[in-house]
């Protein structure tokens, strides 16, 4: 369990350039950065806020959220690229937190991607895409997956979720997930991206949404 008590950060929006939103219209993305879950029990040091370098967001163990919150149907876009593999393990998170969720503690309500990676020490050795839910509380459950998914650092991958009433649709890097039965129970929502371990720097890059 990654969570620590750590003190509150101000959340501030950070405006991500370049990257159409097509629900509200073209034109930047505000993000914000959000600060490091204080009913977290994690024990070592907790990474860096996420940040823009240049047209890149970068995710070091902070969460960020869409500031603007949206509905389905909807599609999300974007590139994904985990810098070198730190940690023994790890993941990129994309997810749906409801609206007017708390910014400084780790969502009690969630539903979420999950592109893991993990090493030879990890509880299963291998790396996997997997969607989990959160109702509640900081315990995640599997409602899809595991499917085995093989993360290269270094190497851009390619992310779209096609989120409908009627489920969901991933496509990762060209293969196609039918996650049926998934849905997002929430009608309003922030889009909520996470990198972890501390140790390792994702990078998100040509973020849509339309």
């Amino acid at each position: 369990m990654r969570r620590l008590y750590a003190s509150f950060l101000t959340l501030a929006a950070v405006t991500l350039l370049a990257v159409g939103c097509a629900t509200t219209g073209p034109g930047p993305l505000a993000w914000d950065v959000l600060p490091y879950p204080r009913d977290s029990d994690w024990p070592a040091w907790s990474g860096v806020p996420g940040r823009l370098e240049g047209e890149t967001l970068v995710l070091q163990g902070h969460p960020v959220r869409t500031h603007e919150t949206y509905s389905v149907p909807l599609t999300i876009e974007c590139e994904v690229e985990l810098e070198a593999r730190v940690a023994t393990d790890g993941f990129f998170g994309m997810g749906f937190v409801p609206a007017g969720a708390p910014p400084d503690v780790g969502p009690f309500n969630l539903r979420w991607l999950q592109i893991a990676c993990r090493g030879p020490s990890a509880a299963s050795g291998r790396d996997a895409v997997v969607f989990l839910a959160r109702d509640g509380g900081v315990r995640d459950r599997i409602v899809w997956g595991e499917q085995p998914f093989a993360v290269t650092a270094g190497k851009p991958c390619t992310v779209r979720l096609e989120v409908t009433e009627d489920g969901i649709r991933a496509v990762i890097d060209g293969r196609v997930y039918d996650l049926k039965g998934v849905k997002i129970p929430y009608k309003r929502f922030h889009i909520w991206l996470d990198g972890w371990q501390p140790t390792d720097r994702w990078h998100v890059r040509n973020f849509v949404i339309h």
